[in-house]
């Protein structure tokens, strides 16, 4: 088959061969195999070129999504794998991205525990959400260990439970029934129990003296 033409817009070309088939490629992807009018083409040559026209729009809709926000190698490739390519096409992109510094489990693990801190998460769910993001214990465990003691944890759980009394405080019930409420609260934001234990006997206290 021949190359009868190649017509430029914006960032692509409109290959049209002499099957009256058109092919819509990428610029770079045209440059990159050297396309000219009236080249012959194989049958093979033509799979390599749509296949790098295939590895070019992989490689741009990671980009894409690594330039929004970081994520993780399994986060990022699930969210590719469900725009239709294969773990077989995925895992090259990812290991060239981790060559270059453009993805990486640690720094996402990083940024992930920062974020969550600022929204007063504790460790337990931080730890949770970071395993359900593929990240592995290795990582979660060693960049969680500098935060084990930090007193800001304690600080954003009293934060939360003093807003959560508020709304139990309107309810009729018994100092046993507002610890319960509170404990269960703060866990399932993720903080351990010798912080829950600690806060909900305080306030709970603080709350029964105050009646």
């Amino acid at each position: 088959m021949r190359i009868l033409s190649l017509v430029k817009k914006n960032n692509y070309v409109t290959v049209t061969l002499d099957t009256e088939e058109k092919l819509r490629l990428h610029y770079e992807v045209v440059v990159k195999c050297g396309l000219r009018k009236n080249d012959e083409l194989s049958d093979q040559q033509l799979k390599s070129i749509l296949d790098t026209e295939k590895e070019f729009n992989l490689k741009n809709s990671a980009l894409l999504l690594l330039s929004r926000r970081l994520h993780s190698s399994f986060e990022l490739q699930t969210k590719l794998m469900k725009k239709g390519h294969t773990k077989e096409e995925i895992k090259p992109i990812l290991d060239d991205f981790k060559n270059k510094g453009y993805l990486s489990d640690k720094d996402f693990a990083e940024r992930f525990i920062e974020e969550g801190l600022k929204k007063k998460k504790g460790l337990m769910k931080i730890k949770a959400d970071l395993f359900s993001k593929g990240v592995s214990r290795e990582i979660i465990d060693r960049l969680l260990y500098d935060y084990e003691g930090d007193d800001s944890l304690l600080e954003n759980a009293k934060i939360l439970a003093e807003k959560k009394m508020l709304s139990i405080n309107r309810k009729e019930l018994e100092p046993f029934q507002k610890k319960q409420k509170l404990y269960s609260y703060l866990s399932g934001k993720g903080y351990s129990s010798d912080i829950i234990r600690q806060i909900v006997e305080e306030l709970v206290k603080d709350d029964q003296q105050i009646i």
